[in-house]
């Protein structure tokens, strides 16, 4: 068995390449845990985020497997609470708060975390959700990322819009 220092050894190949120093401590929101927000969180997780606030109403299934960054040991668990285990074996140092809700159903939600993130990725698959949230990240001024696929995967889309700088989702 090999001793190690989490906060240290961790990160300690990436830090030449990547400035992880000053991600961490920034608070990212991640809404949409599916094929694309499972690969974003895991990514943030590797590049140094270590606090995160997970938003996926649904449970993992069989059906996942093949594009998500877990795997059939977690089906039956909300998608949420499965990258939660999944970011802590990765970071044991890191915080994760989830919430299995739809945010579409729960604005008041989305107000009250809103102000106290960094950055919120939108990785969900309804424009009824992405505009939601559009709104209200302008609202709060928080800059948020939309990423998604089309139909069939043949092509995809990035958008980050900086509140008072970008053009917006909806614009």
């Amino acid at each position: 068995l090999i001793a190690y220092n989490p906060s240290a050894d961790v990160f300690a190949r990436a830090q030449p390449i990547l400035e992880t120093r000053k991600v961490s401590g920034k608070k990212v929101l991640i809404i949409g845990i599916g094929s694309l927000g499972s690969a974003c969180t895991e990514s943030h997780t590797r590049c140094g985020v270590d606090n995160v606030v997970l938003i996926d109403p649904d449970r993992f299934e069989p059906a996942n497997v093949g594009r998500h960054v877990c795997d059939l040991s977690d089906v039956g668990l909300y998608k949420t609470i499965a990258m939660r285990d999944r970011l802590k074996a990765i970071n044991p140092g890191c915080t994760v708060t989830t919430s299995e809700v739809d945010v579409t159903r729960r604005v008041d939600l989305l107000d009250r975390i809103l102000p106290t993130v960094d950055l919120v990725l939108v990785c969900t698959d309804t424009k009824s959700s992405r505009l939601l949230v559009n709104e209200r990240c302008l609202l709060h001024g928080v800059t948020a990322v939309y990423g998604g696929a089309y139909e069939r995967a043949f092509g995809g889309m990035v958008l980050r819009v900086v509140p008072g700088e970008t053009p917006c989702y909806d614009c």
